[in-house]
């Protein structure tokens, strides 16, 4: 690489930030460099490298190259000097402050004039910095999830998008393929709140009251929080909070023009059509206190509460599984990263779940904890879990595919060799039981599901072979699990559970073969479980489960070691 000595200055989820000098052109450049090679997170950084460079304005980060140090990825970009939005601007005056979003404002417009939304504007990925006469410039970086409106852009399977707090509701709400650049407005709604407030729109004790707080609830009115602020701003930033996007501004640029008359003095638009809108479409008090029939108004009123509360906990329960499913591919990411110590990870990881069990999941996001338990390697507090998911009526054919899931790895772990079992695996809570019957009950159901084999863009475990191959494990035919397995991995090569389906199948099929005394047999399929424990273990050095299966493997290599020769 060309760059000289490199020094860290920021980390993320998935990449480090870098500062390093440029000997051809004299700067210092900002690296961005991913902490693993896999093909996904390759793909990711190469659009947000291009969907970046593609803007061309004097305040979005400037991308200089992309190339790999050691075979790691990295983004060359301009380095910026400065601090987060919220940092710089805390001892401003309200008009600088505005004046730095309203810069802001202009370069996300061009963003989107050149097609792209960029889904994730927070304090975070606005830096500012002092120019040579001390002026503050602000600019937008990490274009890392942008999506551009003609295309349906690169997602990977169970990830969130976007950041609690900055949302628009169709974020929240899972709408990505139609998001456009109001999603964006409502972004920067937030941020003017919290940066003339004080305070964010949508507070509350945990993510999931912060979503459920974006769809169903109105920000505090900013003439009430705030009496000092101008009636003119608080209409501005309201505005663009509206949960519906059509009474937003239409577009980045509308909402920079009303910014800068704001800076001028000048009247705004958005108090006119503010005004226009309230005319063509009055409150529901005057009909209110014309109804005559108090008895049908109580039971339309009561009608409509009730739906209203069905609704919001429909709505809080969406909010939820975006929440585990948010923690899950964190936990995924870890998995993935270099070898290094999970333990505090791992800890936080658990802390987080325990506290989204306390909001009372139902339906789907029983599901995703359940999904995210078995991740964390806590089969037995998964079961538990989809247990309760299954009995409360949610049998659908995911539900029938994870719940087997916990079932099987139970089953597995309870034949495996006694030291291993403790050593790496959640302790069992009670006496060992059979948990084969009940898989075997449930997994045809997601075996069957119509329109397994529809062609869908996003390949999942579900479409793919690998039900079939669950259901072979838990009947004892290995090698059909094991052809499952590989058929899976033909579809989706990155997935770790087809791997370890093919270990244990290899390592079950190994144990019976040791039983019948077929030693040098038992030894070559140990051989094929390592093998396929290994290339698990390559996908996500992290996870514990690659880490078990071969620890498995090696415990059934020294028992059949001490059973050829007739002792220890």
């Amino acid at each position: 690489m060309k760059y000289g000595t490199a020094i860290p200055v920021g980390r993320g989820a998935s990449s480090e930030i870098l500062k390093a000098w440029d000997p051809d052109l004299e700067r210092h450049v900002a690296i961005k460099l991913l902490n693993r090679d896999d093909p996904q997170s390759v793909q990711r950084m190469l659009l947000e490298a291009r969907a970046q460079a593609r803007v061309e304005h004097p305040n979005v980060c400037d991308v200089y190259e992309v190339g790999d140090i050691d075979g790691r990825p990295y983004i060359a970009m301009r380095f910026i000097d400065g601090r987060p939005l919220d940092e710089a601007a805390v001892d401003l005056p309200l008009t600088e402050k505005v004046r730095l979003v309203h810069t802001v404002t202009e370069a996300v417009h061009e963003a989107h004039r050149a097609g792209l939304v960029h889904r994730d504007l927070k304090p975070a990925n606005i830096l500012v910095e002092p120019d040579e006469d001390g002026t503050l410039v602000p600019y937008v970086l990490d274009f890392g999830i942008a999506r551009e409106y003609a295309a349906s852009g690169f997602t990977t399977p169970g990830q969130v998008l976007g950041t609690p707090g900055y949302m628009s509701p169709e974020q929240v709400r899972g709408e990505t393929a139609t998001l456009d650049r109001r999603a964006d407005i409502f972004s920067i709604g937030a941020l003017l709140y919290e940066l003339a407030a004080g305070r964010h729109p949508f507070e509350g004790s945990s993510s999931v009251e912060v979503l459920v707080g974006i769809l169903h609830e109105e920000p505090p009115a900013l003439e009430e929080l705030a009496p000092d602020l101008p009636s003119d701003l608080c209409t501005i930033i309201h505005k663009c909070l509206e949960k519906e996007r059509q009474h937003r501004y239409d577009s980045a640029r509308d909402l920079a023009e009303d910014l800068q008359r704001w800076l001028n003095g000048e009247p705004v638009l958005a108090r006119a059509r503010e005004e226009d809108r309230r005319v063509a479409h009055p409150s529901g008090f005057g009909a209110y206190l014309l109804a005559t029939l108090g008895l049908v108004l109580i039971c339309l009123t009561a009608l409509f509460a009730h739906g209203w509360q069905k609704e919001r906990a429909k709505t809080r329960s969406q909010a939820l599984t975006l929440e585990i499913e948010r923690v899950e591919a964190g936990l995924r990411q870890a998995h993935m990263s270099p070898p290094h110590d999970l333990s505090s990870h791992l800890l936080g990881v658990e802390k987080a779940l325990e506290t989204l069990v306390q909001e009372k999941a139902q339906g789907p996001a029983l599901l995703a904890l359940g999904r995210t338990y078995l991740l964390l390697d806590q089969p037995h507090r998964a079961l538990e879990i989809l247990q309760e998911s299954w009995d409360s009526g949610l049998q659908t054919p995911e539900a029938a595919l994870i719940l087997a899931s916990s079932l099987i790895e139970l089953d597995v772990r309870q034949r495996q060799a006694p030291g291993c079992r403790e050593s790496l695996a959640e302790a069992p809570p009670e006496a060992p039981r059979d948990f084969l019957p009940n898989a075997l009950e449930v997994l045809p159901l997601a075996r069957d599901a119509p329109g397994r084999y529809s062609s869908q863009s996003t390949p999942t475990l579900l479409t793919t072979p690998y039900p079939e191959g669950l259901l072979a494990l838990a009947e004892g035919d290995y090698a059909e699990a094991v052809r499952c397995a590989r058929a899976t991995l033909d579809i989706l090569p990155w997935l770790i559970e087809a791997r370890l389906l093919e270990g244990r199948a290899h390592l079950l099929r190994a144990q019976n073969l040791q039983e019948r005394r077929a030693f040098e047999g038992a030894d070559a399929v140990l051989n094929a479980a390592e093998s396929a424990f290994d290339a698990a273990a390559e996908i996500a050095p992290g996870d514990r489960r690659a880490q078990q299966g071969l620890c498995a493997v090696r415990a059934q290599r020294s028992m059949l070691a001490s059973l050829a020769v007739g002792g220890p």
